[in-house]
């Protein structure tokens, strides 16, 4: 197993953690302590920069099934962590209100929802993954896409899109995270 590869499966493993950690602090902050606010933004930056290396390693298990898209792909999805990351952080340090980052932030959770879908579904395609890690990973990339799609086009937070969208990422996005950490960690991916 190669370096990248090895990375990846520990920024797997972060990226489940931090997962798990920015829906707490997310649920926590709408229940009225608003310092939760601030600490979801910085895990969920943290989030979506564990899941860099998590693409790259990808990209270098894909690339010679479809050298061409897997390439593309990647540098889209790697693109959209990063601004995702940068927004969230612009929170923090005050740069940008909520509400000058808010549809950004949205577009980027689709963009990685879309990686997500491409990745996984060309990792189960290939056998690199076990059935349930790439639908797991399949779904959780709709539930982004959906949650923007709800937001943006049928009606904003109070369209059931969106919550059925947080809820279903919310909770199959740690599986997954956990889950290819371990497949990472593990002999299935060619180093």
């Amino acid at each position: 197993m190669n370096s990248i590869v090895h990375y990846a499966g520990i920024a797997a493993y972060l990226f489940a953690a931090a997962s798990i950690l920015s829906t707490l602090a997310l649920i926590v902050m709408f229940a009225g302590v608003g310092v939760f606010g601030p600490i979801n933004d910085v895990i969920s930056a943290l989030q979506f920069l564990f899941l860099v290396p998590v693409a790259i390693a990808s990209y270098q298990t894909l690339r010679p099934m479809n050298p061409v898209m897997t390439a593309i792909s990647t540098v889209v999805g790697v693109l959209a962590m990063l601004i995702f990351a940068a927004l969230q952080l612009s929170l923090v340090a005050g740069i940008l209100r909520f509400d000058q980052t808010l549809g950004a932030v949205l577009a980027a959770g689709a963009v990685i929802g879309l990686w997500l879908i491409a990745a996984d579904a060309t990792l189960l395609m290939g056998g690199h993954v076990a059935t349930w890690l790439g639908w797991t990973g399949i779904v959780g990339g709709i539930s982004f896409v959906l949650t923007a799609v709800g937001w943006f086009f049928l009606g904003g937070i109070d369209h059931p899109a969106v919550t059925v969208g947080f809820i279903v990422g919310a909770i199959l996005l740690p599986v997954w995270g956990f889950g290819l950490g371990r497949v990472l960690s593990g002999p299935l991916m060619p180093s």
